[in-house]
């Protein structure tokens, strides 16, 4: 019996320690190659993000509780030092939330158009400190910042994208790429509108009698745009741009006012208000309703509303104005307005007016951070931001 027992093999120290080490490698490898992949399907999946913490090109403005109904002008800067005279603010971008970036439409070509200042706020005061201008051609219709890349869109013929990357220790910019798309030289039309969607620059311009009039410009692994470029015809300038759900909502100046395309840019709605006046101007789509604003007509604000797969015609309202811009603030909808007065209007989802703010000037650009906002506009000819809280 002892000698059966003695002949039973056991497993000494130094195989269990090995057969430690091997498992150990083993669920390694497999972690790592588990890891590798789950971070290589989020990269592929994930959407570029933007560092002032907007989702793509879309601004999200919010208000604390109850802040509607206090909201008011807090301070009017007049951007004379910077900006001459006549000279319009075509964009407003936010970068790392204390760098404020600015683009013009100058009429000239030596003057600055970019400015990037870095802001503070005491005593409810904006304090602007200019760390660079730059002159990047004629002018610039509009731009777009996307992590530490800017996209502006040139008033120039033979540059119409021009991208610039932010050095994040000094947030100085350096241009990088410029892209002349082939189809608008001919013509002379120009961009004037950027949108970014699908890892894509989506270029909204004028009536281009030669090619489209919105353009894809898709980016490449450093984030610079590619020359080479796909176009839909639309037969009128893109004024807006506007992505939700992965359907991309175009507003337009042709006989059919709205397109809605999906993420493959095949048409799924269409819609043209039926009068003879007015144009599309603004596009803004909020589950289940699509709410698109006009230049002065019969009526200006169109309520539409997605149901069973089919586009509906909902209301129509006379705005005395043409609606610019129109964003959500919350759950709620503003409409920004060309009329001498109450240029802010809010709504509630469903179009009932909530509150009206008048403002000194027509809003030329606009954008919110930390539950304010900041507008620009002409007063007397001389460009100004207002920050309203």
């Amino acid at each position: 019996m002892k000698k059966n027992q003695h002949n039973k093999k056991g497993f000494s120290l130094v195989e269990i320690i090995i057969s430690i080490a091997i498992l150990a490698i083993v669920f390694s490898f497999i972690f790592y190659f588990v890891s590798s992949i789950n971070f290589k399907n989020k990269n592929i999946n994930n959407k570029p993000y933007m560092l002032s913490s907007y989702n793509y090109s879309n601004k999200y403005c919010h208000l604390k509780d109850g802040q509607l109904e206090n909201i008011s002008q807090t301070q009017l800067i007049d951007m004379s030092a910077y900006i001459s005279t006549s000279t319009v603010i075509t964009s407003i971008n936010i970068y790392n939330k204390n760098k404020l970036i600015l683009t013009t439409n100058s009429a000239s070509t030596t003057e600055k158009d970019i400015f990037i200042f870095d802001f503070s706020v005491t005593d409810n005061q904006i304090n602007l400190n200019l760390i660079q201008s730059i002159e990047a051609g004629p002018g610039i219709n509009d731009a777009l910042l996307h992590d530490i890349f800017f996209y502006t869109l040139n008033t120039s013929v033979n540059s119409h994208v021009k991208s610039f990357v932010i050095n994040p220790t000094d947030s100085n910019m350096l241009q990088i790429g410029n892209i002349k798309i082939n189809e608008l030289h001919t013509l002379g039309a120009l961009p004037k509108k950027v949108y970014l969607y699908n890892n894509s620059l989506y270029i909204g311009t004028e009536k281009n009698n030669s090619g489209g009039e919105l353009f894809v410009l898709q980016l490449d692994s450093n984030n610079l745009p590619k020359n080479g470029t796909s176009s839909i015809e639309l037969g009128g300038q893109v004024n807006d741009i506007y992505e939700n759900a992965e359907n991309l909502y175009v507003a337009n100046a042709s006989d059919i006012e709205l397109m809605v395309y999906d993420k493959n840019l095949n048409p799924i709605y269409s819609y043209d208000a039926p009068l003879s006046l007015g144009n599309g101007k603004s596009v803004y789509y909020s589950d289940p309703y699509i709410y698109l604003g006009r230049t002065v007509a019969s009526f200006e604000l169109f309520f539409l509303e997605i149901k069973d797969n089919l586009l509906n015609f909902v209301n129509k309202y006379k705005a005395y104005g043409t609606v610019d811009f129109i964003q959500n603030v919350d759950q709620n909808i503003l409409i920004i307005l060309s009329t001498p007065s109450k240029e802010l209007q809010f709504f509630n989802k469903k179009l009932d007016l909530l509150k009206t703010i008048d403002l000194p000037f027509r809003v030329s650009s606009y954008n919110c951070f930390e539950n304010t906002f900041l507008f620009s506009g002409l007063i007397n000819n001389q460009s100004h931001i207002l920050w309203l809280k």
